[in-house]
C-alpha cells in the first residue's frame, strides 16, 4: 500500500465492492487485487471522486439497520446516484471482468473526461482473477488450469449453490439465502 493509500481508504474501497460483487471482503483481499483496482479508480477518476463514492457508500452504510438494508440502501444511494453511480458500476466490472470500461459520454460531458478514462483490461493478473469465473464456476481460460482429468467430472451447477467444500465427490451447496449469493444481476443496471 502506498503513501496515499490509507487503510481507512482500502478498508471502504473493500466494504464497497463486497456489496457490489456479492463477494466477500476476504474473498476480495484473496484476489490481491483491491489495491490494484482501487488505485486504478483513482488514476482514472481523481481521489476527489473517488473519496466522494467513498463517503456516499460510507453514509449509505451508516444509516442502513442491517446488512440486507445496506444492499438496497447502497442501490438507491449510490448507484442511482448521476455523479457516483458509474463509478460503482465500474467497481463493479473491475472486480468481475478486471476490466475499465470507458465512463458514459453523458457523464464525461457533465462531470468532465480524463485522459485515463479508456476501456482497459487492467493487467494480465486481473484478468486471471476476474471474479466471473468463480461465479460461473471454472477457470480462467489460457491461465489457470483445472487440472488433470477434470474433464471426467461433472460440471458444477451455478443453480446449486456455491461450492463450499467436498462431501463423498459432490458440492455442498451454498447456505445462505438466495438474496446474499452473488446478486450483481439486480445491482448493475448499465
Amino acid at each position: 500500500m502506498d503513501a496515499v493509500t490509507d487503510t481507512n481508504t482500502l478498508t471502504k474501497f473493500l466494504e464497497l465492492s463486497a456489496i457490489l460483487t456479492g463477494f466477500t471482503v476476504e474473498e476480495l483481499q484473496g484476489t490481491g487485487m483491491a489495491l490494484v483496482y482501487l488505485d486504478t479508480l483513482r488514476d482514472t477518476v481523481g481521489d476527489k471522486l473517488t473519496g466522494r463514492l467513498l463517503l456516499k457508500f460510507s453514509n449509505a452504510k451508516r444509516t442502513a439497520p442491517s446488512c440486507e438494508e445496506c444492499s438496497k440502501a447502497l442501490i438507491g444511494k449510490v448507484l442511482e446516484d448521476k455523479k457516483v453511480g458509474p463509478l460503482a458500476r465500474n467497481v463493479l466490472l473491475m472486480w468481475y471482468l478486471g476490466t475499465w470500461f470507458q465512463l458514459p459520454r453523458g457523464w464525461r460531458n457533465q462531470f468532465g473526461a480524463a485522459v485515463s478514462d479508456h476501456e482497459r483490461i487492467i493487467s494480465p493478473e486481473a484478468y486471471k482473477q476476474s471474479l466471473v469465473f468463480r461465479a460461473v464456476g471454472t477457470h480462467p481460460f489460457g491461465a489457470r488450469q483445472p487440472g488433470y482429468a477434470t474433464w471426467s467430472n461433472k460440471p458444477h451447477d451455478p443453480t446449486e449453490g456455491e461450492l463450499e467444500g467436498r462431501e463423498g465427490g459432490r458440492s455442498k451447496p451454498d447456505a445462505r439465502p438466495p438474496h446474499e449469493r452473488h446478486h450483481t444481476h439486480a445491482l448493475y443496471r448499465g
